[in-house]
């Protein structure tokens, strides 16, 4: 199995951000959690992805930028990555 990255940025008071979080948790996912309410660079850097909208969750798996996934993205974008 190969080694996944993944990076979640997005805010505790969003909904769709723990909807992410629990269910890579349920799939027991390891993820770097960045709260860009709290890190100004991880604000600006999904703020640069998505053309200066603060779209949140923006998930990185593998330096692979998903945004807003649904749990079924966020599954075929761990299959993919997940890949030999």
């Amino acid at each position: 199995m190969n080694k996944i990255k993944i990076v979640v940025y997005g805010a505790d008071w969003c909904p769709d951000v723990v909807r992410a979080k629990v269910f890579m948790d349920s799939l027991n996912v390891t993820y770097e959690s960045i709260d860009t309410d709290l890190d100004e660079t991880g604000k600006e850097l999904v703020m640069r992805i998505n053309n200066g909208k603060c779209i949140v969750p923006t998930i990185l798996i593998n330096e692979h930028v998903y945004v807003n996934p649904d749990d079924e993205q966020i599954t075929l974008a761990l299959k993919a990555q997940n890949k030999p």
